[in-house]
């Protein structure tokens, strides 16, 4: 199945804010997801500000169980950083020990590999790799999940048309759940635009109402 790409949420073309906020559609209080300090927007870009470390942020909206998203990557990882786009599941419950799936591109002193991840109370595990695959500055990365099935996809376009593949795997661990939309990035100089993001279910259903009229 091609990749159902989703509407934009957040362009981010606005003033600067520490935290990201969007008139309070991202989580600006309370404890954050797994305790890290959250992302800002800063010149039409959400980035991590001046911190060695990941900064993380959650989006206030359920979404799902089977979502897609997507986002751009205006400056991409170097051997030090990376951007994890997540659906993360018991957010309100405890933000500290989330669930859930998501897509991660790393740099390592070699190459920039692709992962799909899981998360099981914070502690990440890796469950399908592709080495080396690679990013070029504004490219598109996208995350799928569709019943079981999770899928990480890849755009060469600035504004994406055509995607591709990159990896494909299973899991049933958290089968049927819904959560919340996090973006996590490591180090100052790994900054996205054009977040994306939907519940497949509406999202076709809007696309069929459009083309009925």
């Amino acid at each position: 199945m091609p990749f159902p790409q989703p509407p934009i949420l957040d362009d981010f073309e606005r003033a600067n804010e520490d935290p990201v906020s969007q008139g309070g559609q991202w989580n600006t209080s309370g404890t954050n997801i797994v305790g890290q300090t959250r992302l800002r927007v800063s010149g039409g870009d959400l980035d991590a500000g001046a911190t060695a470390g990941t900064r993380s942020s959650f989006r206030i909206a359920d979404m799902g169980p089977d979502v897609a998203m997507s986002l751009q990557v205006p400056s991409i990882p170097d051997n030090t950083g990376n951007l994890k786009l997540w659906l993360a599941f018991d957010v309100d419950a405890d933000p500290t020990t989330p669930n859930g799936y998501g897509v991660r591109v790393v740099g390592t002193a070699t190459s920039l590999d692709w992962n799909i991840m899981r998360w099981d109370a914070s502690v990440e595990v890796v469950l399908v790799s592709s080495i080396g695959y690679g990013l070029d500055v504004n490219d598109n990365v996208g995350f799928v999940r569709r019943g079981d099935t999770l899928e990480a996809w890849h755009s060469l376009e600035a504004t994406p048309t055509t995607w591709v593949q990159v990896l494909s795997t299973t899991d049933s661990t958290y089968s049927g759940q819904i959560g919340k939309l996090v973006v996590s990035l490591r180090r100052t100089f790994v900054e996205v635009d054009n977040l994306g993001g939907s519940t497949l279910e509406e999202f076709i259903t809007q696309i069929y109402r459009r083309t009925r009229g």
